[in-house]
């Protein structure tokens, strides 16, 4: 199943935070004693990539 969602994404040296909207996958397994766990995740923008300093 694919999903969209939005994501804000804060720089580790502060400054201005930046929204990504995009697509993601996430798939779970069972781990032992019957827990949910993350197997693979992967997400996908959909803003154009930026380029610059």
């Amino acid at each position: 199943m694919q999903l969209t969602g939005k994501i804000n994404l804060y720089p580790k040296t502060g400054g201005k935070p930046m929204q990504d909207i995009g697509k993601y996958t996430t798939i779970y397994e069972r781990q032992p004693g019957s827990a949910w766990g993350i197997a693979h995740d992967i997400r996908n923008s959909n803003n154009s990539p930026f380029i610059g300093r």
